[in-house]
């Protein structure tokens, strides 16, 4: 008896599956453009190695500082455009701050 059942369900579930009787799987694509946050624009910022002071000279004080936090001491520097990381007192990553659409387009009003 299991033979004979196993032998019906495949073939009906196929036949259930091509007759549109058993809902289909859809799913939604949804893009996230990690690499275009900022203007089409090249845009200058710290590059890895530098220290904290000549980051200073070079891009005056930043807009805010966050507290220091873990083992090596991890820093953030925020500017208008971008923020800076520092472990210790080098630079070791800056990344452009994400600009919405809706934001662009008030700012070019």
């Amino acid at each position: 008896m299991k033979f004979q059942l196993k032998s019906l369900c495949l073939p009906l579930i196929s036949l259930m599956l091509t007759a549109g009787v058993l809902p289909s799987v859809q799913a939604e694509v949804i893009t996230i453009a990690i690499n275009k946050q900022s203007v089409d624009k090249e845009m200058e910022m710290p590059k890895r190695g530098v220290e904290m002071e000549n980051v200073r000279k070079i891009f005056g004080e930043p807009v805010g500082i966050s507290a220091t936090v873990g083992q090596p001491p991890i820093t953030r520097w925020e500017y208008s455009e971008f923020v800076v990381h520092f472990e210790s007192d080098r630079v070791i990553h800056s990344v452009v701050k994400f600009v919405s659409k809706q934001d662009q387009a008030a700012t070019q009003e």
